[in-house]
This record gives structure tokens, sequence and C-alpha cells, in this order.
């Protein structure tokens, strides 16, 4: 008698794992549903892919997300950029505490988010059309809320809808920060950011140095900075109590862009053209004069003069030796004191970039007129006293994003903090509150107060923030 094998078995058999080889694109991870170095997450559009990858000439594998369905593999955000994984068993799963972690060959996690602890199988992660991965608790029914998402923690990428500035409710800022080079995706040492004080305006620095700034936005654009054709995007700069930030969206959804900032110095705005490769729209520095303080104090920098930079009316080189070997970075210095006779008065400038206002605390809610008054009230009165501007990250980092446990009190202006500065030094930091019934002059009147307080028992008021 003839036994004839069980052929639909072995179908099924063959099918399934002929799916596991294929490395189907997941929808989602959750607790049950890693991603592993072979698979990958993909939006619901199919805009933006996520998966383990390795840069250049690397032997390294990293987790990332890129553009979906491009013949250019483009890199936008890295997990894992300054812990690596060697070998390909990496793992991206939901761990303890409802956190996504990426865990290598020997069992070790390598990198992991860093939430409220949720119960791990009510959370999903999945990778949005803008390009945003999301951490969700899935029990709380749609209700729009993130328990983490990957735009807050910015690489060397901005896409369309995330924020480049600061979320003063928990401390949180969000810039870009250079690759080391092109085959190594590490935290490198070029920064692009917003800076809080003063009128918005960003700054792009090596380490502490910076290379170029924006100049401040105008309500329309950075005034430093060529203009976008609105076709294109349409730029923002958000400022209220709780957030200050710049973002973009994008006029028509189908367009690709992105801003990056290379390991060289440069950031560049680049658009996808007819499916064939990334077009450079503007990059910055723009030109020669572009470069931070090029010509020094009190001068101009005009691109296209045979010398590009000049001092302004009724000033000299600081050094005309170094000026005629073209070193301007000394810049220039008054011909003479300052006098200001009869007749004479402010000089127009056209076409230049408003100076640097990092110096400065605007107050917005007050016009021209009232600030006009404001200052000759103060100009004229014995009791203004100055205190040294303080650095917003300084007191962030010192007060532990002004942590519950660090707070030792609270007043009629609002909560007081202990902090410890980098240097050592113990401080007592008093927040107006937005509750608080005292206004911004009450609050700078009792700082002056204590400024002006001389006791041996007393604290010493060593600087305050706007």
């Amino acid at each position: 008698m003839e036994i004839l094998p069980p052929p639909l078995h072995f179908f099924i058999s063959i099918t399934l794992l002929s799916t596991a080889a294929l490395g189907k694109p997941a929808v989602a991870i959750t607790l049950s549903q890693p991603v592993r170095d072979n698979e990958t997450l993909v939006s619901a559009g199919a805009k933006f892919e996520l998966g383990f990858f390795t840069p250049g000439n690397s032997s390294n594998r990293y987790v990332g997300i890129w553009f979906y369905n491009i013949p250019v593999k483009t890199i936008v955000w890295v997990a894992n950029r300054d812990n690596p994984i060697n070998g390909s068993s990496g793992l991206l799963q939901i761990g303890r505490g409802g956190n996504l972690v990426i865990i290598d060959g020997t069992g070790r996690a390598v990198w992991s988010t860093t939430t409220v602890n949720v119960a791990s199988d009510n959370v999903a992660v999945r990778l949005l059309d803008s390009g945003n991965l999301v951490l969700t608790d899935e029990s709380c029914n749609g209700s729009g809320n993130f328990l983490w998402q990957s735009f807050d923690h910015p690489s060397n990428t901005l896409l369309a809808g995330m924020k480049l500035g600061w979320d003063l409710r928990i401390g949180l800022t969000g810039y870009l920060t250079s690759w080391r080079d092109s085959d190594d995706p590490s935290t490198g040492d070029i920064t692009f950011a917003l800076e809080l004080q003063g009128l918005p305006q960003k700054f792009l620095r090596r380490n502490a140095s910076i290379i170029q700034r924006s100049g401040p936005w105008n309500g329309i654009k950075f005034s430093g900075v060529p203009m976008i054709p609105n076709a294109i995007i349409y730029p923002q700069v958000v400022t209220t109590a709780q957030e200050v930030y710049y973002t973009f969206q994008l006029i028509k959804e189908s367009t690709m862009m992105r801003v990056v900032l290379s390991h060289s110095g440069t950031v560049q705005c680049c658009v996808w053209n007819d499916n064939t490769q990334w077009t450079v729209i503007y990059e910055l520095p723009n030109d020669s004069c572009d470069e931070y303080a090029k010509c020094g104090p009190n001068a101009l920098c005009t691109i296209g003069d045979l010398q590009i930079c000049s001092c302004l009316t009724g000033y000299t080189p600081k050094s005309p030796q170094d000026w005629a070997m073209l070193v301007w970075s000394g810049g220039c210095v008054k011909k003479k004191p300052l006098n200001c006779p009869k007749g004479e008065g402010f000089k127009k400038l056209k076409g230049v970039k408003v100076p640097d206002m990092l110096s400065y605390w605007v107050n917005t809610n007050r016009s021209l007129d009232e600030s006009g008054k404001k200052s000759e009230e103060q100009s004229g009165s014995e009791d203004n006293l100055e205190l040294p501007i303080l650095d917003l990250e300084d007191i962030i980092k010192a007060t532990n994003s002004f942590s519950s446990l660090n707070k030792i009190g609270e007043g009629g202006f609002g909560p007081v903090y202990k902090g410890l500065m980098s240097d050592g030094v113990q401080i007592a930091v008093k927040r107006l509150s937005q509750n608080s019934r005292q206004g911004f002059d009450e609050f700078k009147n009792e700082v002056l107060l204590i400024a002006r307080l001389q006791h041996p028992k007393s604290c010493q008021a060593i600087g305050m923030l706007y």
C-alpha cells in the first residue's frame, strides 16, 4: 500500500519560514512583537522606516530612522548613537516599566527611553508619517499624549513639525548635534540651537565658539537667513510662558525636506528632487560675511567689496597692520571720544543683520512709548541696581530640572529651590509662578532689595534670569 506524505502540513511550514525570512515590516512594537536586526518598522503612510543599519565603512550597528522608498538611505535620527552594537544580534523591544530598549547579543541594554513606569503590556511604539517615533499607553484609548517621542531628542536632522528650542515646564532642550564624522553618528562637537535670551535667534557653534548666528526673528523669518520660498515651508517661532521654539511645516505634504547639521560645521536645507537626489536650497554659513564676528566690533561686512570689512562712520581699525594683512577680527575703535553735539544723531543702516541681542532682555508686553517712559524713569533712579544675567541651562542643571525633591519652600511669588552649580556653589532659586498674585516688577523689586541687603547672616544675590 502506498503511503502519501502530508502535503498541506509541509506547505504551511515552508510558508511560515519564508515570511520570517523576508523580515516583513512591522506596524508597531509591542511586548510580544519586538524588532530584530533583519526587521523594520514602517510608518502607516510608508514615508519613514526604522531599523538597524551600518553607516558608511563602519562595522557598528545602530537603530535609526530613514526616509522610506528612496534610493539613497538618508538617516534622520539615531537612537544608540553613542553606544553601537557589534554584530547582527540586536533587538529593539519593550522592556521593564514600559520603556523602549535596545539589547545587544549578550542581553545587555545599550540604550533605553526614560519614562514613568507603565505596565509593559499596555505600551506600543509606532513610527508616524512625520518621522516621529512615539511611545504610547494603549490603555488611554488614543488620548494623543505620548509617553516619549524621538522629536524631543533630535540627532543631526530637523524635520517638519520638530521643535528647536525649550520646554520650560520640564526643562527640556531640543537642539541638533552633529555626527562625529560620516561613518560615526556619535555625538560631535557642532551644535545648532535656539537661544533664549533676548530676541529668539539660532546659533551654530563648535563647542562654545560661535560659527554663525541667524539674526533675530522678525515675525516672518530670521533676519540674517535667506528666505525659503513660501511654496515649500511655513516657518514659525512660538514664544509662550511654557515654551520657546522654532518649527516649520511643509506647504505640500508630499515634499521631502530636511535640515541637516554636518560634522564639518555647516547647516544645509535639502529637498528631494524628482526622485533622483537631494538638492541644497541654502547652506549656513551663507558666505564669508555670515561667519560670526568676521570683521570684529564696530565694523560692517559687505560681500562684493574688494575689502569686505569696513569701519562704521567715526571709527578706525583697531590694528591697521592686521587690516592691511586682511585680518579683520580686531574690529574698529572710536577715532575720538564720543560726543554728540547738536545736529548729530543716529546713522541709518539698511540691509544689515541686527546686532547680537544675547546681552539684552525683552519685555514683549510693553509698547514703544511705555518702554521710553520706563527707560527715563530707570535712568533717573539711584536705586536702579544691575545684577548678572544667569544662564537658564545652568540653573536647570543645578536644580535637577526644578525637581520637587529640590523644593525647599514657597512664598507669595512662587516656589524656592535649592541647587548646586557646576563650580560647587550652593544656591537658592526663587522662581516667579504663573499663578502668583504679584507681577514681574514687584518680583524684580524684591530681588533688587535682596541684592542691596548686606548682612553676615543674609543670602547674597548672585544674579537673575528673565
